[in-house]
């Protein structure tokens, strides 16, 4: 299982990295940001399964949380007030999904 876990993670961020980046926010990759929720389920039941994994949360997971947490203020901003609504929730999607890959990624690779 940790295998596949590490495989679909590895996946995914070539995909991002294969990409352009400018397609975010039309939601030309919303599908590997809606991927990224379901490896996560992945890990999580993976982690409640298997008694020895711990969760690593450090500094610099606070500092990106911070981050992903005013993206997604100024998104919420965007869709109280005017402004392309529809580009505002499509990169909160990507930022959310860069955060989870993130810790995905902190968990997996030890």
């Amino acid at each position: 299982m940790l295998g596949l876990l590490k495989i679909v993670t590895a996946a995914l961020l070539c995909a991002r990295w294969l990409l352009p980046a400018e397609a975010a926010a039309q939601g030309d990759t919303l599908w590997i940001t809606q991927l990224w929720p379901a490896v996560l389920v992945l890990w999580a039941w993976y982690a409640l399964r298997m008694p020895g994994v711990r969760i690593r949360w450090g500094l610099c997971d606070v500092m990106l949380a911070l981050v992903i947490a005013g993206h997604l203020i100024s998104a919420t901003i965007v869709l109280l007030t005017e402004g392309q609504k529809r580009a505002a929730v499509n990169l909160s999607w990507e930022w959310i999904g860069l955060g989870i890959g993130f810790f995905l990624l902190r968990q997996l690779l030890v």
